[in-house]
């Protein structure tokens, strides 16, 4: 008999937690008493292909959107920090030349660690916290209903839409076949292959 790997005795587990506590905390503990021998960045790859299809796993443009929407939601939790301000830093930075990615890699793990520690936060503990979450096969649904529903080739979860108040095309995505129109303006948005 084969060995299970990690991955997969965390997906069972996490699968057996979806209706028990003990099991979660089990999950997690599983989670945890590897952290050291396979790196969180290695435990992330198996969620992504749970979730997408490995071309989705693998768009680095759609890793990019991802990622700048998630330090955006992070940095809108500090006090003061206003649209204005990332507005601001965009412009400055898309004004210099681009970097060196692996540098810039690590200036995003230094500046993350040190608003972390100034926040309060463990950085660490919050990425463990929401790997187990994400995880849970009700959250892998969301996420691949969330991922179905947003329109080809665009940074947005959502279309643009002039008709509606807040620009924003507002989809019926519950059928799974059939139209996916806009509520505001009727436009028909495409779907994404699965």
């Amino acid at each position: 008999m084969t060995e299970m790997t990690l991955c997969q005795r965390v997906e069972i587990a996490i699968r057996q937690a979806a209706t028990d506590t003990d099991k979660a905390w089990a999950a997690i503990s599983v989670m945890q008493s590897h952290r050291e021998t396979v790196s969180f960045q290695q435990r992330v790859h198996p969620w992504m292909l749970e979730c997408f299809d490995a071309a989705i796993a693998a768009d680095m443009l759609e890793r990019a959107d991802r990622f700048v929407e998630e330090a955006l939601e992070l940095a809108q939790t500090m006090p003061e920090f206003s649209a204005d301000r990332a507005h601001a830093l965009v412009d400055y930075v898309f004004a210099r030349p681009v970097g060196e990615r692996r540098q810039e890699v690590g200036g995003v793990m230094v500046t993350l660690a040190a608003l972390c520690l100034a926040a309060g936060e463990d950085m660490h503990d919050a990425g463990e916290t929401e790997l187990a979450r994400i995880n849970l096969p009700h959250i892998v649904e969301k996420i691949r209903a969330k991922q179905a529903a947003k329109p080809t080739g665009s940074a947005l979860p959502i279309a643009e839409c002039p008709s509606s108040p807040d620009g924003r095309h507002q989809v019926d995505t519950s059928m799974e076949s059939g139209p996916n129109n806009c509520f505001h303006c009727e436009a028909s948005m495409p779907r994404r292959a699965r």
